[in-house]
């Protein structure tokens, strides 16, 4: 259930979708729902009785006692377990995922991941905020990343989706 100020009785939080951390045997990379909203975590899964879990990477203002409610969901490992894709929203009801705005690609690298109680990971964006990403996935040699997206993306309006690719090297 985790010991750190956000991470209190997680046992009893929302999880997200699972994914194995290529890197860690019997580890998982799951989304979290805290007091914040969905933060990623780490979880070794190794002795049940024992789990730990500790967070990946946290939002500035997460300790604060006005914290942003930004969402952070739909993590997607590189091939070679260097970098973690996910999606970032920021949304004005904390219970209400239809509220979310500022919605981008995020991109955090596991080699500081956990620094500084989570506080210390490097993370950036790789798109720009649109109305609607969805489901980030790896390309098999690591090299790009393809999404689905709104039409805002390409330039257009409308309700339909298109495919899209960012290069990562």
């Amino acid at each position: 259930s985790g010991v750190g100020d956000v991470q209190q009785g997680a046992r009893d939080f929302a999880k997200g979708a699972p994914l194995w951390d290529v890197n860690l045997p019997n580890t998982l990379l799951m989304p979290i729902k805290v007091r914040v909203g969905y933060r990623l975590f780490r979880a070794n899964i190794a002795n049940p009785a024992q789990t730990t879990v500790t967070p990946l990477f946290l939002e500035p203002t997460d300790a604060s006692p006005s914290p942003v409610l930004w969402q952070h969901t739909e993590p997607a490992l590189s091939p070679d377990g260097r970098w973690l894709a996910f999606m970032r929203s920021g949304c004005t009801i904390p219970d209400s995922l239809e509220t979310c705005t500022g919605l981008a690609i995020w991109m955090l690298d596991m080699n500081t991941v956990g620094a500084n109680d989570g506080y210390g990971a490097r993370a950036f964006p790789v798109t720009g905020e649109y109305s609607r990403i969805e489901t980030p996935a790896w390309s098999p040699d690591g090299t790009r990343l393809v999404f689905s997206g709104g039409m805002d993306l390409a330039g257009g309006r409308g309700v339909g989706t298109e495919l899209f690719t960012v290069d990562f090297d």
